[in-house]
C-alpha cells in the first residue's frame, strides 16, 4: 500500500488465495481472500463488482475461519450501507453467540483483540461518515485511537482513518464556527501533515486524499482562494488516478463550500458530478442521499452552467470566485 494502489493489491492477494488453496494452506487462503476483497472495496473498484464476491467469500470463509469471518462482517456492513443492499451476514455463524455488531464488539473486548476492536470502530466511523453524521464518526474514530496498532507504515486501515478522520476534524470545527480553543483544527492538521508525507512517496494513492484534507483545512481557515483551488486540484487528481469513489467525494464536498458560500450554480454542478460518481462507483444509497438532501436539484444541467464549471475546473489557478 505505500507505493501500490490497493486494486492491484487486491489482484495479488487474490492470487496468493489460489496458490494457499492449492498447498492446503486454508488460513493463509482465507487471510488472503477477505483481504483481497477489503482492498477492493476500501480501494474504490466498482461495488457492483464488489458485491458478490463479498457476499459469496464472506460465506466461503466462516466455514473455515470464524476469526477472518468476523472481520468480513465489516466489509459487508459497509457495502450494505453504501449499495442499500444488505442480508443477513451474521446468519454465516453456526452458533447464536454472534447476532449483530454488538456481539461482534463484546467478543473483541473480551478476547482483547485490538485489531478487530479498531477495525470495529474503524468502520463504524466510515458508516457514520458516508451517513453524514460526522460527531458519530468523531467518537467512533476517537475510540479507534485507543486500540490503533502501532505502525510506521500506513496499513489501509490507518489510511482511511487518517483522511476521514481529518475531514470529520476540519468539518466539525467549521460547524461549531472555528473558535481559537477548538482542538480539531489541530487534529485535522495533524492528518493532513501525515498524509502529505505519504503522498511524497505515492502520489497514485495519496495525492488527492492529501490535496482534500488541505482543501477543508483552507475552508476551516476562511483561505477561500486557496480551498477552491485544493478541491479542484484533488478532483483532477482524483480523476487522474481512477479513484472514483473519491471523486465523488470530492465533488460532494466542494459542492457543499460552495452551498455554504451562496454559490448556488456551481453547488448545483457539483452535486450533480458527485450523484453520476457515487452512481458510477455502485454507491447507490450515496446518490439518493444526494438528491433527497438537494431537493431542488436538477441533475439535467443547462450546457451554459457545465461549460462554466469546465472553464473553472481547467483554469483553477486563475479562477477566483
Amino acid at each position: 500500500i505505500w507505493s501500490t494502489s490497493p486494486k492491484v493489491i487486491a489482484i495479488k492477494l487474490l492470487e496468493y488465495h489460489r496458490d494457499a488453496i492449492k498447498s492446503g494452506q486454508i488460513d493463509v487462503a482465507m487471510f488472503s481472500l477477505r483481504q483481497s476483497c477489503r482492498f477492493n472495496l476500501l480501494g474504490g473498484e466498482n461495488l457492483s463488482l464488489v458485491l458478490p464476491s463479498v457476499t459469496d467469500s464472506l460465506k466461503l470463509i466462516a466455514k473455515h475461519s470464524k476469526h477472518n469471518a468476523q472481520h468480513g462482517i465489516l466489509d459487508n456492513l459497509l457495502l450494505g450501507e453504501l449499495t442499500g443492499k444488505s442480508w443477513d451476514y451474521f446468519s454465516v455463524f453456526d452458533d447464536s453467540s454472534i447476532s449483530n455488531i454488538n456481539d461482534l464488539l463484546t467478543g473483541a473486548n473480551s478476547s482483547k483483540d485490538n485489531l478487530l476492536l479498531f477495525t470495529i470502530h474503524l468502520y463504524n466511523m466510515m458508516i457514520a461518515f458516508w451517513r453524514g453524521n460526522y460527531e458519530a464518526a468523531e467518537t467512533s474514530s476517537s475510540k479507534a485511537l485507543e486500540v490503533q496498532p502501532t505502525a510506521k507504515l500506513p496499513s489501509i486501515y490507518r489510511i482511511c482513518h487518517t483522511f476521514f478522520r481529518g475531514i470529520v476534524a476540519f468539518q466539525q470545527y467549521r460547524k461549531i464556527g472555528g473558535t481559537g480553543g477548538d482542538p480539531r483544527l489541530a487534529e485535522g492538521e495533524e492528518m493532513m501533515n501525515e498524509m502529505e508525507k505519504w503522498a511524497l512517496n505515492c502520489p497514485d494513492v495519496f495525492e488527492n486524499k492529501w490535496l482534500l484534507l488541505k482543501a477543508e483545512h483552507f475552508a476551516a481557515i476562511n483561505e477561500n482562494d486557496e480551498a477552491e483551488r485544493s478541491y479542484i486540484k484533488s478532483i483532477n487528481a482524483s480523476r487522474d488516478h481512477g479513484n472514483i469513489h473519491e471523486l465523488g467525494l470530492g465533488y460532494d464536498l466542494l459542492g457543499k463550500y460552495y452551498s455554504s458560500r451562496g454559490s448556488t450554480i456551481y453547488s448545483t454542478h457539483c452535486f450533480a458530478q458527485a450523484h453520476t460518481f457515487y452512481s458510477q462507483w455502485g454507491a447507490t444509497v450515496l446518490a439518493e442521499k444526494i438528491l433527497h438532501d438537494n431537493p431542488g436539484l436538477d441533475i439535467a444541467l443547462t450546457l451554459d452552467t457545465k461549460s462554466q464549471v469546465s472553464d473553472m475546473s481547467n483554469n483553477s489557478e486563475n479562477y477566483l470566485d
